[in-house]
């Protein structure tokens, strides 16, 4: 099985690493302004799509999102 990488561009100007916990707190929350200084335009596409319906709910039913 042969795996390849691929680099995915992130705001300009974010000045610190993407924490997945702090991501699933604003999908909780519905905070997008936080989330376009984290997430690339592709995954922000993503959450405001269809398909991620599903996720959303999940996350949104969750007590804690925070993953330590």
């Amino acid at each position: 099985m042969r795996y390849s990488l691929i680099s995915i561009s992130t705001p300009a100007g974010r000045s610190r690493a993407i924490s997945a916990s702090t991501v699933r707190q604003c999908l909780q929350s519905g905070d997008w302004e936080t989330l376009k200084t984290l997430l690339p335009q592709t995954s922000l596409d993503y959450f405001r799509s269809p398909e991620a319906g599903p996720v959303l709910a999940r996350i949104r039913s969750a007590g804690n999102v925070v993953h330590y």
